[in-house]
């Protein structure tokens, strides 16, 4: 008989392994959050799709690692730690947003199909004013806010498991 897993079966080196949580109110009750000391920029490297690996190679060549990268119809997005923007800047077809972002990371592994917990986060931080840029990796979400307001959003996704846990004892 076939062992039944909790989320989708993924492989990991010819095992199957579990990715992550599905249950809206168990990821609640248990939420929380890092909050990086890194500050990290957002920029594109205007590219044809061709050329794509061209333009990451020409990032390594600089030095530059970026923690993500995305294709996207107007070149290849990167988010990178801001002090490595110093090496992009002589690069002509490379633009970047100004403003530094902090990274929270969800400190709950969430499967990928796991429905309302970006909704849930994302609709607290909206009701702070927060902006958030949300990154849905493998095992966990990564929320890119102002990082001068990184602090105040920290403390708002921290008090959600607080009120799971006091809607859920009613």
């Amino acid at each position: 008989m076939r062992p039944r897993y909790r989320g989708y079966p993924t492989r990991k080196f010819g095992a199957v392994a579990t990715a992550g949580e599905k249950d809206l109110t168990a990821m609640l009750r248990t939420l929380s959050a890092h909050l990086d000391a890194n500050r990290y920029i957002f920029g594109k490297v205007s590219c044809q799709e061709s050329s794509s690996a061209a333009a990451l190679s020409a990032l390594g060549g600089l030095g530059v690692a970026p923690i993500c990268t995305f294709l996207e119809e107007e070149g290849l997005t990167v988010i990178l730690k801001e002090e490595e923007l110093v090496k992009l800047r002589a690069l002509p077809n490379f633009d970047y947003i100004e403003t530094p972002f902090s990274r929270l990371s969800l400190e709950v592994h969430s499967s990928l199909e796991a429905v309302g917990l970006t909704a849930a986060v994302s609709a607290r931080l909206t009701g702070s004013g927060i902006s958030a840029n949300v990154v849905a990796a493998y095992c966990h979400d990564h929320f890119f806010v102002q990082s001068e307001r990184a602090e105040e959003a920290l403390e708002a996704i921290m008090g959600m498991a607080d009120d799971a846990c006091k809607s859920e004892s009613r």
